[in-house]
């Protein structure tokens, strides 16, 4: 930003938090952006009663909404401006902020979307690769935990201790097949993955669960 511009901003902050604090004995970000005539009361009151989800949306300025979803855009639109701010919603069910996207220059995100369409083909054939580099992987990895399984429980049907293996190495899953133990194949993580499957499939188990019992009570 050019130093005079930069100078004028920070005057007219300055002017809005004046303003607020005389009015109010405190300041917000939402009112030093209504002084600054960025934001409109009307938009603040719409906002709180639920109608507009995202105040960011309605300022008034050179920045652009751009959503979460387009990592490839989001990267390099935030690269190329020289402002940008990240939009985050609080979640009351998860109890904390979540990303939701970036505020950022026009020009910026105009360069950043011919970026992107240039080598649009490119990247997607680097996913292709790269999902079925993934899938091979996890592959190998059922693989090697079903012959740990069987070594670990010999007791164990062949066609179960793949089942076992499949579900808890899972990408994705948060499972304990995907934990660094469990990718290591140590015998506590696998015993836990099979000790799982046997309650679910061969114990009352989901059923307690339905019934509303404590999962400590359930799994004794």
């Amino acid at each position: 930003m050019h130093p005079d511009h930069k100078s004028e901003l920070k005057r007219r902050v300055l002017q809005a938090a004046e303003a607020a604090l005389s009015r109010q004995q405190y300041v917000s970000a939402i009112d030093v952006l209504c002084g600054m005539g960025l934001l409109a009361p009307t938009q603040v009151a719409s906002w709180r009663k639920g109608r507009i989800d995202f105040l960011e949306r309605v300022i008034q300025g050179s920045l652009e909404y751009l959503p979460s979803g387009d990592a490839a855009l989001t990267r390099r639109a935030a690269k190329y401006s020289g402002r940008a701010a990240v939009v985050v919603r609080f979640s009351r069910s998860r109890g904390r902020y979540e990303r939701q996207g970036i505020l950022i220059e026009r020009a910026g995100l105009e360069k950043a979307e011919q970026e992107c369409t240039a080598d649009a083909g490119e990247r997607a054939t680097a996913r292709a690769r790269a999902a079925m580099q993934r899938c091979e992987q996890d592959r190998e990895l059922v693989a090697r935990m079903t012959q740990q399984i069987a070594t670990l429980f010999p007791g164990c049907p062949p066609h179960d201790a793949a089942a076992i293996a499949k579900h808890t190495a899972m990408r994705g899953s948060g499972r304990v097949g995907r934990t660094a133990a469990g990718r290591s194949l140590e015998e506590s993580a696998l015993a836990a993955a099979v000790a799982a499957a046997v309650r679910h499939k061969h114990t009352e188990y989901d059923m307690l669960l339905a019934a509303g019992l404590d999962r400590p009570l359930a799994r004794q």
